[in-house]
């Protein structure tokens, strides 16, 4: 059985691993929308509590060691702690999404709720 560094280092030379690598949020493009992260998390028994959302741009959950762990994953992002809009994902404070998921935004997050029209 190969480590996950090894297993990502064959897949990346074009040589069959033991197994295809596992990424989940590692990067923006295989990053989890912070509300079926919630789930996830809840549906595996992990600890339950409001996802750090990284990520506004797309609404990215930072996935934590605990579910990486729990998935077997092979990947960890190593990113800085800007988001894509410029401000950092830092000095956190809640906010709820409009399913209910309790979520952690930064101090540059900074939004108005609209009403949708009535039709």
């Amino acid at each position: 059985m190969l480590t996950s560094r090894e297993r990502v280092q064959k897949a990346l030379n074009h040589q069959q691993p033991d197994r295809t690598p596992l990424d989940l949020g590692a990067t923006a493009v295989t990053g989890i929308s912070a509300s079926a992260l919630y789930r996830l998390r809840e549906m595996l028994g992990l600890e339950k509590h409001p996802v750090y959302v990284h990520e506004p741009y797309q609404m990215l959950g930072k996935v934590e060691e605990d579910l990486l762990d729990a998935l077997d994953m092979d990947v960890i992002g190593l990113g800085d702690d800007s988001t894509m809009f410029g401000f950092p994902a830092s000095d956190w404070r809640p906010f709820t999404l409009n399913d209910g998921t309790p979520i952690m935004v930064g101090r540059g997050f900074n939004t108005k709720r609209t009403p949708l029209p009535r039709q």
